[in-house]
Formats: structure tokens, C-alpha cells, sequence
């Protein structure tokens, strides 16, 4: 299925130049989801250390995916992709 493609990028990229590089080359990919407490409506709930997810989700991104996509059009994003990791 390609409904949500996801990747966790490298420690040592930065997501947000990364997903810049990517979107300067037409190729939309956006951060992955943010934990629940860090969300505002949820700020006043109980949490405990989650430093693992945490840092997971800095490093996250989603991949453009809809119901019609080719093989051709997996080539290309993989593409744009690996060359926004080559310089970031």
C-alpha cells in the first residue's frame, strides 16, 4: 500500500533543510506527526519521560503518497530524496 510512506532520517541531518531541499525540488514531503503532549490541547495531561519517541519524532518525515502513484513517480521522489540527503 502506498497511503503513508514514512522514513526516519539520520541523527545528523537536520529534517527541516532536508524537507526545504526537497520542496525547493517540487518533491512535497512534510515532518511525520508530533507526540500528543506536545500538543496544545493536550499540554495539561499527565506525561512521563519519553525521550525515545521524542527524538523519533524530530526525525520523521512522510513522503508524498496517493492512491494513483507509479512506479515512475517512486523512482523520481526516491531521487530528489537521496540527493537532498547527500547535502544536507
Amino acid at each position: 500500500s502506498f497511503w503513508l510512506n514514512s522514513f526516519l532520517l539520520p541523527p545528523n541531518i537536520c529534517r527541516e533543510k532536508f524537507i526545504e531541499k526537497c520542496n525547493k525540488n517540487k518533491l512535497d514531503i512534510r515532518p511525520g506527526f508530533y507526540m500528543l503532549n506536545q500538543m496544545p490541547c493536550f499540554k495539561n495531561y499527565l506525561t512521563i519521560s519519553q525521550n525515545i519517541s521524542l527524538e523519533i519524532s524530530t526525525r520523521i518525515i512522510c513522503f508524498p503518497s496517493f492512491l494513483s502513484i507509479s512506479e515512475s513517480d517512486v523512482q523520481q521522489i526516491s531521487k530528489v530524496a537521496n540527493n537532498a540527503l547527500e547535502v544536507s
